[in-house]
C-alpha cells in the first residue's frame, strides 16, 4: 500500500510504507543494483540416478556399452593430464594402468583425445556388425591412432 508525503512545496510524492532498505537517496546518487531473480532449488530426489534409454537402437547401444566407460576415461584424463592423452585413453579402455607423467598436458573437451574418442564412437555407431567387446575395440583403435598422431 502506498502513502503520500507532502513536502514544503505541497507536491505529493508516493512512497512505500516500508521505506527504502538502502535509506534515503540523494538526487545525484545512483540507483541500487537490482538483484537477479533467484532460481528455485533443485529437488535432488527428482534427478534421475540412471540414464533413461531412449532414441534409436544405435543410441541405446552407445548409451549402454560405451558412454559410462568413456565418461570414466575422460575423468581420468582430466585428473592425470598425461603427455599422450590418446594413448592414455586407449590404455584405459584396455584396462592397462596409466601412470601420471611429469609433463602434464591440460585436458580440454575439444582436445585430441576427446576428438579421437568421438571419431571412434562414430565408427562404432556406423558399423553394422558391432564388435563383441566395443570397449576393447575402442582401446585398440585409439592406441593405433596414438602411434600415428602422438
Amino acid at each position: 500500500m502506498m502513502d503520500t508525503d507532502t513536502n514544503s512545496n505541497s507536491n505529493k510524492t508516493p512512497r512505500s510504507r516500508a521505506g527504502s532498505a538502502a535509506g534515503p537517496r540523494s538526487a545525484g546518487s545512483p540507483r541500487p543494483a537490482v538483484a537477479a531473480p533467484v532460481s528455485p532449488r533443485i529437488d535432488e530426489t527428482k534427478i534421475p540416478q540412471e540414464v533413461q534409454e531412449h532414441g534409436s537402437d544405435t543410441r541405446r547401444y552407445l548409451q549402454r556399452h560405451i558412454t559410462p566407460t568413456l565418461l570414466e576415461g575422460m575423468k581420468q584424463l582430466a585428473s592425470l593430464e598425461p603427455e599422450k592423452p590418446i594413448q592414455a585413453l586407449g590404455k584405459f579402455f584396455l584396462g592397462i594402468p596409466v601412470a601420471a607423467t611429469t609433463t602434464r598436458v591440460p585436458y580440454t573437451r575439444t582436445g585430441p583425445a576427446a576428438t579421437m574418442a568421438m571419431e571412434a564412437v562414430k565408427l562404432l555407431a556406423a558399423t553394422q556388425n558391432k564388435p563383441e567387446d566395443p570397449i576393447k575395440w575402442m582401446g585398440e583403435w585409439l592406441l593405433a591412432r596414438s602411434a600415428e598422431l602422438e
